[in-house]
């Protein structure tokens, strides 16, 4: 089987079809229960993960037409859209329009986020979450917006109720108490010794805080907001442990200001 090196030659592969295989023996002739996820069996003929006899299968595919069936259904207009596909990861990112002004020409986006992977190694999941327009850093918010998850095990469905409820959210999301959080963030500022704090506190690694640091070293004096979107640049990612970061540094930042 082939493995691409380069991330960018997955695009336009991101709904190439999938097969789950039967792997009948380990290394010793022994059978197993394992199973090997195959992208474009047919063709390129990748394999983009090992998983368990029990892994049930979400397409990419099928888990961003769900995405758009919400956005429909709450009756939302996509502003833009992206897609990222490392071979296994998969995530697109559905800007939905303006969610308020931090301070002059700082602005945040609403966005609805879909998450998949053939590997097991991320739940398929849709969440809504917001974007720094200047700087395209994403913040993973939903648990104050709203989203559902599952992991690939189980029975198949459809997730016709987390859906319904998905719909109900965006429908009647309002973002406005977040950024008046971002707000006070933008006016209240942060020392060194708080800045560790942070960091402590979100369990980021001495390689991860020099880069933050890096990026806050031309801004003098800087605000809590500065601050923040220090670390959510270096959490932007496609891995779920990337991401996971990035909902704890937003979840620390964010209970700060409450």
């Amino acid at each position: 089987m082939r493995k691409r090196k380069s991330a960018q030659e997955w695009a336009g592969r991101e709904f190439d079809p999938i097969e789950v295989v039967g792997l009948h023996t380990d290394g010793f002739g022994q059978a197993i229960s394992q199973r090997g996820v195959i992208l474009a069996p047919n063709d390129y003929h990748y394999e983009a993960g090992v998983v368990s006899g029990g892994y049930n299968l979400v397409t990419n595919k099928t888990a961003s037409q769900t995405g758009r069936q919400i956005i429909e259904a709450a009756q939302k207009d996509i502003v833009e859209e992206e897609m990222w596909f490392n071979g296994s990861h998969f995530r697109q990112r559905f800007t939905l329009g303006h969610a308020g002004t931090v301070a002059q020409g700082d602005d945040v986006s609403l966005v609805l986020d879909v998450v998949n992977s053939y590997d097991g190694t991320a739940r398929y999941s849709i969440a809504l979450n917001l974007v720094r327009l200047l700087c395209l850093n994403g913040m993973n918010v939903s648990n104050y917006l709203g989203g559902f998850s599952f992991k690939h095990s189980g029975e198949s469905e459809d997730h016709v109720r987390e859906v319904e409820i998905m719909v109900a959210k965006l429908t009647n999301v309002d973002p406005a108490p977040l950024v008046q959080r971002f707000i006070q963030m933008s006016h209240t500022y942060s020392s060194l010794e708080q800045i560790m704090a942070a960091a402590k506190a979100c369990k980021v690694g001495s390689q991860t805080l020099g880069r933050a640091l890096y990026n806050m070293e031309n801004l003098g004096r800087p605000s809590k907001w500065d601050v923040y979107n220090a670390f959510t640049s270096v959490y932007r990612g496609l891995s779920p442990s990337t991401q996971r970061c990035n909902e704890a540094i937003s979840t620390h930042f964010l209970k700060e200001v409450a």
